[in-house]
């Protein structure tokens, strides 16, 4: 795991801020900062970790605003932004849409699309960046460019308040294991909150994904195969997939290859052979199955666990 720790104290008063911006696009994402008035003297620290594809960073400062331009959306970095209002409030505008984030609530914001974030006091918050495609897994509710909110009604709020100031207070602490499997459980809590202000869940679409889940490890799992279950239609079951902005195929692979990793990071399942794993998860074809790893995590699956046991 990788930690970046910075602070204003001590920096000359006019280049705190200009250190802020870099330092953010670095624990973060790539985004612009804008000062506050220029008699106000601006104050900062945060600490960022990043495991794997996750970045989790805890900041406090004085006020200031958060930019993502078409710019920064262009330079690629398909994230959602999950962030945890400690104290102050954040004021969050994406597109048309307008969201105010109180302390305690949580937001999440769609890194593909431009973005402003207002803090207009002190601020105290936890953020999260996720690849979408992991959240999306979890959460199919989300629309793409429309921020969230997860409000202090939620059932599931303060579970995952805890889980993303686990991993931003003890982060440092954990294995690669233990960091993955409470990401694992925010997206999952995420997706329970049916609601998050925003576009409503679709509970059939939940329950395909529910029955398709337990059956991984089913090679036979076909479209057919669900819309049979359901007594729907195959135009139906494409509708529903292509409402969360994934085909079922694509779908059904990323899921596949996330249970994989799961399986060959999980300490217990240290002595099963790759092929076995493979096998578990509804691959029939060791070398595609190798193939596909490669290409969703960047290494084969013998180099991913080597790496979590070094």
């Amino acid at each position: 795991m990788g930690t970046i720790v910075w602070g204003t104290e001590g920096l000359e008063p006019d280049s705190g801020f200009d250190y802020w911006r870099e330092t953010v696009c670095r624990a973060v994402l790539n985004v612009a900062t804008e000062a506050p008035g220029p008699q106000e003297t601006f104050h900062a620290s945060i600490v960022g970790r990043s495991f794997g594809e996750v970045r989790i960073a805890s900041f406090r400062s004085t006020r200031h605003e958060v930019v993502r331009t078409p710019r920064h959306v262009a330079q690629g970095d398909d994230s959602v932004l999950i962030s945890l209002q400690e104290r102050g409030e954040c004021r969050l505008s994406q597109g048309d849409e307008r969201l105010l984030l109180q302390p305690g609530e949580i937001g999440l914001v769609d890194g593909a699309r431009p973005f402003r974030l207002s803090f207009s006091e002190d601020v105290r918050r936890v953020v999260a960046v996720l690849p979408r495609r992991t959240l999306l897994l979890k959460a199919p509710w989300l629309v793409r460019g429309r921020p969230h909110r997860i409000a202090l009604t939620s059932r599931f709020l303060s579970l995952a308040q805890r889980h993303l100031l686990e991993l931003a207070r003890h982060g440092e602490v954990m294995d690669e294991m233990s960091a993955s499997l409470l990401t694992d459980n925010l997206c999952n809590l995420i997706g329970l909150s049916s609601d998050a202000d925003g576009p409503r869940p679709d509970r059939l679409h939940e329950a395909i994904l529910a029955f398709c889940r337990g059956r991984l490890g089913d090679e036979t799992l076909s479209p057919g195969v669900v819309a049979a279950h359901f007594n729907i239609s195959l135009r139906t079951l494409h509708a529903r997939f292509a409402a969360s902005g994934q085909s079922f195929g694509r779908w059904l692979l990323a899921t596949r290859l996330e249970e994989s990793r799961r399986a060959l990071l999980d300490p217990r399942r240290a002595a099963e052979g790759i092929a076995s794993i493979a096998y578990s998860v509804g691959f029939n074809d060791l070398s595609a199955f190798n193939r596909a790893f490669r290409n969703r995590f960047g290494v084969a699956p013998r180099q991913r666990r080597s790496r979590d046991r070094a």
